[in-house]
């Protein structure tokens, strides 16, 4: 099976449920305001994933406090998936980028977008210069993502694994052994 990585604390400062409270309530936070943004091009998809991303996170929020293994796993596969097509997106930009019909084609676009005038040849004179800035941005909220991720994951790992031994001591049975008085021996 395939071993995920775990880290011990949360930014070296915060232990690791106080880290995933902080993430689990911004995440809480976020889709909660996003639920009243109608502005999308698809709204009510849109609504859906952030519904869904509220449930998820609120759920984490729960597990962190109340120290349960199951909202945390929910949570923690969100964080995971997100992570996943956030590397995905990152090599498809990249790809995207590298290509030459890949640039013609996204200054293409920047040329046809009204208001931002911008010409179809300064775009592809001006590409790489851009793509030096955005592409090490990219690769360092890239990395927070994934460090977050692995933070949420350690906490679910380090809840499930004091849930296990629990489970270990509760199964030990114990037989109780009752003195009797001298008297009473044969």
């Amino acid at each position: 099976m395939l071993k995920l990585p775990t880290v011990n604390s949360c930014c070296r400062v915060l232990s690791l449920r106080m880290g995933t409270i902080v993430l689990a309530g911004l995440f809480t936070i976020v889709h909660f305001a996003a639920l009243f943004d109608w502005t999308r091009p698809h709204p009510f998809l849109y609504q859906f994933f952030n519904l869904a991303g509220l449930v998820v996170s609120a759920a984490g929020l729960y597990g962190a406090l109340r120290y349960r293994s199951n909202q945390l796993l929910a949570f923690s596969l969100y964080m995971w998936v997100g992570a996943v097509l956030s590397i995905l997106g990152f090599f498809g930009t990249l790809i995207l980028a590298f290509l030459p019909q890949g640039r013609s084609r996204v200054c293409q676009i920047i040329h046809e977008k009204p208001g931002l005038g911008i010409g179809y040849e300064t775009c592809l004179h001006e590409f790489w210069k851009a793509a030096l800035v955005v592409f090490p941005v990219l690769v360092v909220l890239l990395a927070i993502k994934i460090y977050f991720t692995v933070v949420a994951w350690s906490f679910y790992c380090l809840v499930q694994s004091d849930h296990a031994s629990l489970d270990d001591v509760e199964r030990t049975h114990y037989t109780a052994i009752v003195e009797q008085p001298e008297e009473e021996r044969v």
